[in-house]
């Protein structure tokens, strides 16, 4: 009966201690909400989030919403960034022992809004730049949210909005819209395998009215060994006319076409092919280009069935002065087209 006796008394305290920790576990894991929006606001300028909860009887879940990150002084639109739905899926005994797994991060329809002033200042790189000098005044770093050990497993965005936006390209409006963004990235992180994560972004170019007009497709292998990525990428356009302002060309611009880009980028060097294809082009104007009128320029690179395919390599090393990815492909572009109207005897002017 003693035995019996120690035994029962023995049950009860082992659960009341499991019961004790486990209210324990749950109070930290729900303390977890209010460390992680104190960190992310304390580093991010500009940032508000109207509520963080916490669901699941064990708190696995944690639910953000109405986050937003205010466009700094100097730019047109409210927001850089709107997210209605954040939410984060991880493990409550990791947070216990001070590090957190982040699972799932699940983001509903955020909306990116991307502005260039007429300084050619972006939003997105003043406001990096004052989260660096936030951090360096406190004598820290970004590392702030390390401190949250939040690694991202999976993230899944559904129903993205991005919005390119230039003040000298186009003083009003969005230059560029894009709906419909789905972004999925998968990571290994147990580190075994030489493919560490997998993305693939798509979504929809739309005119001014909403109607979609074209569309991205972008998948990229990361190689965390490596430090490097592959990229495959396609952009197509229904209607070019809506790109006018973009490419600040001197003429009327119709047609479709698409854009592949298949390449490696590691943090040394780039190197990209390219394949530009243009289908039914026409540009309306009088203005020659380079001192050889528009219309012979397209005769010139159209093939039989009436199709412009130019196919180049844009390579380069971040670390060397000279290159600039965005000149870099402007030169080769222009090389390709020289090349090929030189083949049918079309020779432009030079220009000092």
């Amino acid at each position: 009966m003693r035995r019996r006796r120690w035994v029962m008394i023995g049950l009860v305290a082992a659960a009341a201690l499991l019961g004790a920790l486990g209210l324990w576990a749950v109070g930290q894991a729900r303390r977890a909400a209010a460390r992680l929006q104190a960190a992310v606001t304390t580093a991010v300028p500009g940032l508000t989030i109207q509520s963080v909860a916490t669901a699941g009887l064990w708190p696995t879940t944690l639910i953000a919403r109405g986050v937003t990150v205010a466009n700094p002084p100097g730019f047109t639109s409210e927001h850089a960034v709107w997210l209605p739905s954040v939410r984060l899926t991880y493990s409550p005994w990791l947070w216990i022992v001070g590090r957190t797994l982040v699972v799932d991060l699940e983001l509903e329809s955020p909306a990116v809004i991307l502005e260039r002033d007429v300084e050619w200042r972006t939003n997105l790189r003043v406001l990096w730049e004052s989260a660096l000098a936030r951090a360096r005044r406190s004598g820290g770093s970004l590392a702030g949210l390390a401190a949250l050990r939040l690694v991202p497993r999976r993230v899944v965005v559904t129903d993205g909005r991005f919005d390119l936006m230039d003040r000298r390209l186009k003083p009003e409006g969005v230059l560029l819209p894009v709906r419909a963004l789905a972004i999925r990235l998968d990571a290994d992180l147990s580190g075994l395998r030489r493919e560490t994560a997998v993305l693939g972004i798509r979504g929809q170019f739309v005119d001014q009215a909403g109607e979609p007009v074209g569309d991205i497709a972008f998948d990229s292998r990361i190689f965390a060994r490596d430090r490097g990525a592959t990229v495959d990428i396609r952009f197509e356009h229904r209607r070019l006319a809506e790109l006018q302002p973009y490419l600040r060309l001197p003429y009327e611009l119709e047609g479709d076409g698409y854009a592949d880009v298949h390449g490696y980028v590691d943090t040394e060097r780039i190197r990209c092919d390219v394949t530009l294809v243009a289908r039914r082009l026409a540009l309306h104007g009088e203005a020659p280009l380079q001192g050889v009128p528009i219309q012979e320029v397209l005769r010139g690179l159209r093939d039989p069935q009436g199709v412009i395919t130019l196919a180049f390599e844009v390579a380069g090393r971040w670390g060397d002065p000279s290159f600039n990815f965005h000149d870099g492909l402007v030169r080769q572009l222009e090389r390709t087209m020289r090349q090929r109207l030189a083949e049918q005897g079309i020779v432009f002017e030079e220009t000092p």
